[in-house]
């Protein structure tokens, strides 16, 4: 069977798309990896560097307390390999040329953005559209999970599905947990049942049997994401 999208792409806002992708194997993986990948980056800033071609991504970067950051764009890059400002510019130079090289040479791409929003209301209108006006060749599907959202919620649009799913591990006060929600995903009984309700749902979005995904549990996010 020829899956139905040739890529799979995080668009942010953090590091759980690209954990979940590489956590299940959703699909090979990049020569190097994309600019929403292994950082923080706001969904208004993802709209605004698309529709701007990226300008001024990479001036007035920032290294302190461990991580590089943009100020203009609210990002954080917090899984960097280097501490060294010109490798560490490079870097991201190769990661927006391959982000919009597959954009542009690609039939199909999948996206996944993880909204951090406790609210049942959304709007992606914005970034659909963006994504439609500088590729409009491109077709494509936008999957967007909120895990803070306590209200179950499934909705299928023409170029969007949007999952409210919860989460709530016993024995946890949830406002407490931070990012930690994304290792424990993988380590946790709890987690592990969680994350698998999650790839479910997603493989329902792709037309695929979420039986040919696994789990791997020693995929480490840090060393392996390149």
């Amino acid at each position: 069977m020829i899956n139905k999208y040739e890529y799979i792409i995080s668009l942010g806002e953090d590091c759980f798309p690209r954990s979940f992708i590489d956590r299940y194997n959703l699909r090979s993986r990049f020569p190097v990896r994309m600019p929403f990948d292994g950082s923080i980056h706001p969904y208004k800033s993802v709209c605004a560097l698309i529709k701007s071609d990226f300008e001024d991504y990479l001036l007035d970067i920032k290294f302190s307390n461990d991580h590089f950051a943009n100020t203009k764009y609210h990002i954080c890059w917090n899984h960097e390999k280097t501490r060294e400002l010109e490798s560490f510019k490079e870097q991201n130079t190769k990661r927006v040329e391959q982000f919009k090289n597959a954009l542009l040479s690609s039939k199909s791409i999948m996206f996944i953005l993880h909204l951090n929003n406790k609210s049942p209301d959304y709007n992606v209108d914005e970034l659909i559209n963006v994504i439609a006006s500088r590729y409009p060749a491109l077709k494509f599907h936008l999957f967007v999970f909120n895990n803070l959202c306590k209200e179950y919620r499934r909705e299928c649009h023409g170029q969007y599905t949007y999952l409210s799913l919860y989460w709530d591990p016993p024995g946890i006060l949830h406002e407490n947990l931070g990012m930690d929600f994304i290792i424990q995903m993988y380590k946790t009984e709890y987690g592990i049942y969680y994350s698998q309700r999650v790839l479910e749902e997603f493989c329902v979005s792709l037309d695929e049997d979420m039986n040919k995904y696994f789990l791997d549990k020693s995929y480490n996010f840090d060393k392996e994401l390149k």
